[in-house]
């Protein structure tokens, strides 16, 4: 399962968002399969760091399975506390979760970049 345009910016003086943005029909199957899911920042060369935060789609939880799914794409973001991501060397994401009926996501690290100006 890609991930396609990882990227972050600033949103506080608190926190950095992440946002990936997931084919429409993957987006889907999260929604309709009830597919709890994490956007979880790490070190990309050594995979560590880990920090998991809580999924978004707009200003929707993805965990009440009821976000919108429309166009190519969906947009999935979490937030990152500031001095976690600033630790990071070269920052990276994946996107994980699991469901009660045995369904599951993982994609591969991905690098995230800053998001354009």
């Amino acid at each position: 399962m890609p991930i396609e345009q990882p990227t972050y910016a600033r949103m506080s003086q608190g926190s950095v968002r992440v946002q990936v943005k997931l084919d429409a029909s993957k987006a889907a199957l999260i929604r309709d399969e009830e597919i709890y899911l994490t956007v979880t920042a790490l070190e990309c060369g050594s995979g560590g760091g880990r920090y998991p935060a809580e999924a978004f789609v707009g200003n929707e939880e993805v965990s009440a399975f009821d976000f919108p799914v429309t166009g190519k794409n969906v947009s999935f973001h979490g937030d990152i506390p500031i001095e976690v991501f600033e630790r990071y060397e070269k920052p990276c994401v994946v996107l994980e979760g699991g469901s009660y009926l045995g369904r599951t996501v993982s994609t591969k690290p991905t690098p995230i970049e800053p998001e354009p100006q």
